[in-house]
């Protein structure tokens, strides 16, 4: 199959052909049909996300077609459409089995870093990292909500637990991850503001829901967010900057509950999120 290689840490991609890789027991084959690139790739091409045997194929959010499952595999078939989850966890322990796996005791890494990834024709994993996709998502849709959607969702239902009449701060709203994060919150009835640097980011934002836009090359940040709050200041910020003054600018921008309340702070940006 034809595959792209990384040999080295920041180093150029070599495309070449490698074989097919075959499922053991308790793993599956998937033919890729549509993978993305995002920043996180990057992190893994320079080391970021955990020590790489090489060569290595990397590449996680990816959506596909499984072609060939191995032995002990009975919730997958040939033909099923799936997505790939990021994190390779046991399914078994105290964290895994209440929905939090990204604390798995026994985690073993990220697909495309301890294990290859979906820059290639096919990617083998344990068939518990192979998650349905609903008949009306498209392999491009599927791919997309693997990290670029999950990663708000997550953000907006066990930490910021975000709903109606909750005012949102986004900074960084016009941003890849963050476009999706303006529309998670506008699903669930938030009002968004959205805060950026330049008026065709916010623009975008805009378009994809956002109700008010914060130009912070033209106005502070503290006093547009106090504007438009009527002083208050906002229930849930999200920072998708994570710059070493987002933090301390968005900080005192929490309205009377404050940051132990259950309207939370987060810095979005991480290697991945679980779907739960």
């Amino acid at each position: 199959m034809r595959a792209m290689l990384l040999d080295e840490y920041g180093g150029p991609f070599r495309r070449a052909e490698v074989e097919v890789p075959k499922p053991g027991p308790g793993e599956a084959l998937m033919r890729v049909r549509s993978t993305g690139v995002g920043l996180t790739l990057q992190n893994v091409r320079l080391g970021r996300l955990g020590r790489i045997q090489f060569p290595r194929i990397i590449g996680h959010e990816t959506a596909g077609d499984i072609v060939e499952v191995g032995p002990g595999v009975e919730d997958l078939r040939p033909g099923d459409r799936c997505v790939v989850y990021f994190y390779l966890t046991c399914g078994q322990c105290k964290w895994c089995l209440v929905g939090r796996e990204t604390l798995c005791s026994n985690h073993r890494g990220y697909v495309g870093v301890a294990v290859d990834g979906a820059f290639a024709e096919y990617i083998k994993l344990p068939a518990r990292n192979f998650l349905p996709i609903p008949p009306e998502v498209d392999y491009e849709a599927a791919a997309v909500a693997a990290d670029a959607i999950c990663t708000p969702w997550h953000c907006f239902t066990k930490r910021a637990r975000v709903g109606p009449l909750d005012d949102v701060l986004i900074i960084g709203a016009g941003g890849g991850v963050a476009i999706h994060a303006v529309q998670v919150a506008k699903l669930f009835g938030a009002r968004v503001i959205a805060a950026d640097i330049s008026e065709e980011k916010l623009a975008l934002a805009k378009q994809y829901g956002a109700d008010v836009g914060i130009n912070v090359r033209e106005k502070p940040l503290p006093q547009a967010v106090r504007e438009v709050t009527g002083g208050e200041g906002v229930d849930v910020c999200v920072d998708f900057v994570s710059s070493p003054t987002t933090p301390r600018t968005a900080l005192p921008l929490w309205e009377r509950r404050g940051p132990t309340s259950s309207s939370a702070w987060s810095q979005a940006p991480c290697p991945s999120t679980s779907p739960s």
